[in-house]
């Protein structure tokens, strides 16, 4: 988000754990921007951030139930 040319320097940009669930780690991610930004910004800083979990080889786990049948 630092590099983010739209994201404001002050306040500054927050990622905290919010909770944890079942599989998965939740995050808060708050960048600021002007209003007239906020969408751009929005939208530019989750598509990134996926894209250095993917970078960083970390998969978002999905809900699976294995049934055995015998």
């Amino acid at each position: 988000m630092e590099d983010h040319p739209l994201v404001l320097d002050s306040p500054i940009a927050f990622v905290g754990v919010v909770g944890l669930g079942d599989s998965s780690v939740n995050l808060a991610v708050r960048p600021y921007a002007k209003p007239g930004d906020y969408w751009t910004v929005y939208f530019d800083v989750y598509e990134e951030g996926k894209k250095a979990l993917d970078a960083g080889g970390i998969e978002i786990p999905f809900r699976q139930r294995v049934v055995h049948q015998a």
